[in-house]
């Protein structure tokens, strides 16, 4: 399971933590893990701070805001379900991204120029327009597909590429974020993201249960 340590999230708004305590040992990974995210991808910040943007209500959270770092857990998810499996080999991961779509950020009133209650309405319908229009080819990271269009409430989505064996792998998850908060989200979008990977290469390797490597 991913909670192999004590777990500290900390919320990018809010400076508090969530903790969750684990206390079986845990085996040293006989994996490497590499990071090769870009640079822009490490920092906790909107997306876009332009309201017209599809990408005016996504956060991106950095690597200062999960304690241990989102690659500590993943590697304790790994070490756990695919342990020999997994030895002598390394992941190239290419993309490690952390995001909460957030609803409450409105759009509607970063637009609106206050120049009267009909322009005023009109600023508000063209929000909602562009609301309904952001698909998912329009965003880059973090958007929201079908069954989360018109939600009133914040969507964690943690998204993971890597390369393992020269075959590129990649996982996209999404949480509720509205209860009982984003950092506890987080976690547990991770944790799905985790348990997915470690699915997915199960279900590639050749000899199941034999010990065999991941080919």
């Amino acid at each position: 399971m991913l909670y192999c340590s004590i777990l500290l999230l900390a919320g990018c708004l809010t400076g508090r933590s969530v903790a969750a305590v684990d206390n079986r040992p845990i085996q040293q990974a006989p994996f490497e893990m590499v990071d090769q995210r870009p640079a822009d991808e490490r920092t906790t910040r909107w997306l876009s701070e332009v309201p017209y943007s599809c990408a005016f209500t996504v956060r991106q959270y950095g690597d200062e805001a999960v304690s241990p770092d989102r690659f500590t857990l993943l590697r304790e998810a790994l070490n756990t379900g695919l342990h020999e499996r997994l030895a002598g080999k390394t992941l190239l991961v290419t993309h490690f991204g952390i995001y909460i779509n957030s609803a409450q950020r409105s759009r509607a009133a970063a637009i609106i120029h206050g120049e009267g209650l009909a322009q005023s309405l009109r600023d508000s319908a063209l929000a909602s327009r562009f609301d309904r229009l952001c698909a998912a080819e329009e965003m880059a990271e973090g958007w929201l597909e079908e069954g989360h269009k018109g939600t009133s409430h914040s969507v964690a989505i943690v998204q993971i590429t890597f390369i393992l064996q020269g075959r590129v792998h990649s996982v996209r998850v999404f949480e509720n974020a509205s209860s009982p908060g984003t950092a506890a989200a987080i976690v547990r979008a991770i944790g799905k993201a985790s348990e997915r990977i470690v699915a997915e290469l199960r279900a590639e390797s050749s000899v199941i249960g034999s010990g065999a490597g991941l080919s």
